[in-house]
């Protein structure tokens, strides 16, 4: 991981903390899993509008209605995360397709 990358999830703002559209944000994220991953507090604790972009953006892939199921689009979003190398990325993605019915044999 690159510096960039390793300092901006150091900073986290926590649920209890957030106010604003950050807090209404948070909240709706943990809404839909039941917590919130600390990506969404990194970037909540830098950029409120970075953080709706981004909240917003994996509610429409991820999330939405469409041509691919849940655990398909999961499995995809794990074999890109494997390529990138993002150990953060692989192991939520990974979680969230067992999650979804993923077996050990579709996971690899």
């Amino acid at each position: 991981m690159n510096n960039k990358k390793e300092h901006i999830m150091k900073q986290r703002l926590e649920l209890k903390d957030a106010t604003g559209k950050s807090k209404e944000i948070l909240l709706e994220i943990e809404e839909t899993f039941g917590m919130v991953p600390d990506l969404f507090k990194a970037l909540a604790a830098v950029d409120a509008d970075w953080l709706e972009l981004n909240w917003n953006r994996l509610k429409k892939i991820m999330l939405s209605e469409g041509g691919l199921d849940h655990k398909t689009r999961e499995l995809i979003a794990l074999a890109v995360s494997q390529v990138n190398r993002c150990a953060y990325c692989c192991s939520a993605h990974e979680r969230t397709a067992r999650g979804a019915g993923a077996t050990d044999q579709e996971i690899g």
